[in-house]
């Protein structure tokens, strides 16, 4: 990139803007963003429509999305986009997926475990469940992260036994996906199973 890393287009498009435009895979994209974030190239610069490059490439591919966010220091602009798509946090998105390093990545940037979800219907081994206020332990026992639930019970003061908004406990969240390991986990860390949902 010659000149400054943010420059722009005719109609407010910087170089990832216009990356976002182009017809390379999605892998391409991703790789090239990456690139392009570590010279400096802003991801949330808006170009003349108010679109901007993060908003455009999580609505169309949010896992690759999701692997250029450890490359990105806003959390709270990254934050925005999820909710605005989601309703979710990035975290529950990387919680969802599994991936352990990305959620601690999250949480050096400043993202916390009792951030919640708002309404949200979840598709769960091909079933559907609509839950609200659901934390960063219920969304790993929901689908089965067994070593984010486990980091999470360690590294927080989350009450083992909270509840979601539907008054399930992460213990019913396990159960309901049919998670053994994360039960068991759960019941091994003193979780009461005797509370109804």
């Amino acid at each position: 990139i010659e000149g400054n890393p943010n420059d722009v287009d005719g109609e407010g498009n910087n170089y990832l803007m216009c990356l976002s435009r182009s017809h390379r895979s999605a892998s391409q994209k991703k790789d090239i963003a990456l690139d392009l974030i570590k010279l400096g190239v802003n991801a949330f610069q808006k170009n003349n429509k108010g679109k901007s490059f993060y908003y455009q490439f999580t609505k169309i591919d949010p896992d690759s999305a999701l692997q250029i966010t450890p490359h990105i220091n806003d959390l709270t602009r990254m934050d925005k986009v999820h909710c605005r798509l989601s309703g979710w946090l990035t975290i529950h998105f990387a919680i969802i997926k599994g991936d352990l390093s990305l959620v601690k990545t999250l949480l050096e940037k400043g993202s916390c475990f009792p951030k919640e979800t708002g309404d949200a219907e979840f598709n769960v081994a091909g079933r559907q469940l609509f839950r609200d206020r659901l934390n960063c332990m219920h969304i790993a026992a929901l689908y089965g992260q067994k070593d984010i639930l486990e980091y999470i019970l360690g590294a927080s003061d989350l009450s083992i036994d909270c509840r979601d908004g539907g008054e399930g406990t992460a213990l019913h969240l396990a159960a309901f996906n049919g998670s053994d390991d994360c039960v068991k986990l759960l019941l091994s860390k003193g979780a009461d199973a005797k509370i109804q949902d």
